[in-house]
């Protein structure tokens, strides 16, 4: 029998259907994480520094490094292409320590993030900037000593307790100068091996 507005009928049953057919609403297959990248003492974004994503929620396929994203002027990048799981990620540039999320001082531990959706907003990584120590070496009558090499030692606090490590090294030029560049901020103590 048709009637007015049969078409109408028939329109809202095929909606139904389809609606039907489709079943549940799939969860997402990959998630996306958007964040910054800041000085630590001036909060100031960081341009041109590489973030590295790591863990669980990292897709790896056999001999492929995993997608790395580059800060634009604004210090913003976006890792895409992540499952559910746990990921970490390190911010590198040249003149400043390496820096992970949650990191709270340099050299210190990050931490992971959950990745349980789709969408992992407003992401901040601290960096902060290297430094180097100059200073300038001489003998006992007070001439440079030429060609030596001085050593910058790094305090660190194991079990409680301050210890020095060997760290990186310079030699005295010809004005007994020398200068240890890109040194995590910190303590240190500086000699001659």
């Amino acid at each position: 029998m048709i009637h007015p507005g049969g078409s109408t009928v028939f329109s809202s049953l095929l909606l139904i259907v389809l609606v039907v057919a489709q079943g549940p609403i799939a969860e997402p297959d990959s998630a996306t994480l958007t964040g910054r990248v800041v000085d630590a003492i001036t909060r100031r974004p960081i341009a041109g520094a590489i973030v590295t994503p790591a863990g669980s929620a990292v897709v790896l396929a056999p001999g492929v490094l995993p997608g790395r994203a580059l800060t634009n002027g604004d210090g913003q990048f976006v890792i895409r292409d992540l499952r559910k799981g746990a990921v970490a990620l390190t911010a590198q540039k040249n003149g400043y320590a390496d820096a992970t999320i949650n990191q709270r001082r340099p050299g210190g531990s990050g931490q992971s993030i959950p990745i349980t959706g789709a969408r992992v907003p407003d992401i901040e990584i601290r960096m902060w900037k290297n430094s180097s120590i100059s200073g300038t070496l001489l003998d006992e009558a007070g001439d440079p000593a030429v060609g030596v090499r001085v050593q910058a030692f790094p305090r660190w606090f194991v079990a409680g307790r301050k210890r020095y490590s060997p760290g990186p090294t310079a030699v005295t030029d010809d004005r007994g100068m020398y200068r240890i560049p890109n040194l995590e901020p910190g303590e240190y103590a500086i000699g001659v091996p």
